[in-house]
């Protein structure tokens, strides 16, 4: 399969991660494709891998106030592989499908719920008593920074997420 350059980086990023915990290099690199097919998959237009190489950026751009970046990296790379507009469990479904995997590449069960937990919050972005914790606040606030951003990257957020709800009329959106 041929990829640009920009998908090998976020490969290349995904591998070194994954190969901390599995030297399955099959089962790493399937874990990649399926979410490479996912976040290319039809009908995506902002949720796609460009979103996850620019909260990873973020991440790495606030890397020193991170306690867990690896958390915080795993659940950027699973929080939308799951996305259909007419569906309101998305969250609970990409974090289902994030704990079958990380668990095939032997993440420590502690880590992996946590992530699970990153990724149901994402559904809300808001932080509840019990989840008042640094990592998580930074993850929701990478997810939502497009808001805080120049008018123009804000409105071809607001074009592309548009396109992603096509199915619905104006009125209804």
């Amino acid at each position: 399969m041929n990829r640009d350059a920009f998908t090998e980086n976020l490969l290349h990023r995904w591998t070194e991660m994954a190969d901390r915990y599995s030297d399955d290099t099959s089962l790493i690199r399937k874990l990649f494709i399926e979410i490479e097919s996912a976040y290319n998959s039809t009908g995506r237009y902002y949720h796609t891998l460009s979103h996850i190489q620019y909260l990873l950026k973020l991440s790495d751009e606030f890397e020193n106030l991170l306690h867990d970046k690896e958390i915080v990296d795993f659940s950027i790379f699973y929080h939308d592989i799951v996305y259909n507009v007419s569906r309101s469990d998305n969250e609970e479904k990409c974090a289902l499908l994030a704990e079958g995997s990380l668990a095939q590449l032997k993440l420590p069960p502690k880590k992996v719920l946590k992530i699970v937990r990153y990724i149901i919050a994402s559904k809300t972005h808001q932080l509840n008593e019990a989840d008042r914790e640094a990592d998580l606040g930074w993850f929701l606030d990478f997810d939502m920074s497009i808001l805080g951003c120049d008018w123009e990257t804000y409105n071809h957020y607001l074009r592309d997420v548009r396109k992603e709800y096509l199915t619905y009329p104006d009125k209804m959106y």
